[in-house]
């Protein structure tokens, strides 16, 4: 039952790194006016997540389309 509970929890910590990244990255398209350098921050920390959740957890490889559009969606 760890397991399981583990490979959910990872799941979910990548796709709310998923859904960061939809939300900042709409963001920073339809809001070029306020882009600032902490923004670029701001995008790039999940981007880090995602790599690192992936190089820890190679088996949320075959969910990683699932998660994304599930994190883009809420993101939205």
């Amino acid at each position: 039952m760890e397991i399981e509970d583990w490979g959910t929890s990872e799941y979910c910590a990548l796709g709310s790194a998923f859904q960061q990244l939809g939300l900042h990255h709409l963001k920073w398209q339809y809001q070029s006016d306020r882009r600032s350098r902490n923004e670029r921050i701001t995008i790039a920390n999940p981007h880090l997540v995602v790599g690192q959740l992936l190089d820890e957890s190679p088996s949320l490889k075959s969910c990683f389309e699932e998660a994304l559009a599930a994190g883009y969606k809420y993101g939205r």
